[in-house]
């Protein structure tokens, strides 16, 4: 089991597992909380600290940081960065020995990875479909031209797929956990 100590948020995360799942309502008397969304990345960052996985932090949260406006286009529940705050709470609150690729299969379950959004001109039969892999959300969504639309659907097939995603956020995990060590 990982040490408290080394991670300042975690005992307050575990006092009350009932925090852990809840969204982004600010504490009860309008402060700050260490579970509002704004406070994610830092509860990501800490949390890999605490796993001994603080290498992949950079790939993690580049990510992330691709979806970050998508959340609005979303239900509150499949908030990619409040989901992956909550696995890798899960992982430290947990006994078990953690690996990188355990917490990849978790990602890769996420059912935002379900949602695909494009830039559509049906007159012209014209679509273009964003990847989350390469393009971040803001960039993506500023770049539709009058005569399109926005859509954003759900798919059965994840996009990217996991397998994409899978070898994406574990080839980042090991390009910077291998620029760490000397």
């Amino acid at each position: 089991m990982h040490s408290h100590v080394r991670c300042g948020y975690l005992p307050a995360m575990t006092t009350n597992l009932s925090r852990l799942i809840r969204d982004d309502m600010p504490a009860s008397d309008g402060r700050r909380d260490v579970m509002d969304r704004m406070h994610a990345p830092f509860a990501i960052t800490r949390a890999l600290d605490v796993l001994g996985l603080s290498a992949w932090t950079h790939t993690l949260l580049g990510w992330l940081g691709n979806y970050d406006g998508f959340e609005r286009q979303l239900p509150s529940r499949l908030d990619p960065l409040l989901a992956v705050r909550d696995i890798l709470a899960g992982y430290v609150m947990s006994s078990a020995p953690v690996k990188t690729g355990s917490i990849v299969v978790d990602i890769c379950a996420l059912e935002v990875l379900h949602r695909r959004a494009a830039w559509v001109n049906q007159a012209k039969r014209r679509t273009r479909t964003w990847m989350p892999l390469h393009e971040p959300w803001f960039d993506f969504v500023t770049q539709g031209e009058a005569d399109e639309d926005l859509r954003v659907w759900w798919s059965s097939q994840p996009w990217p797929s996991e397998d994409l995603l899978r070898r994406y956020l574990l080839s980042g995990y090991l390009r910077m956990d291998s620029l760490r060590r000397p």
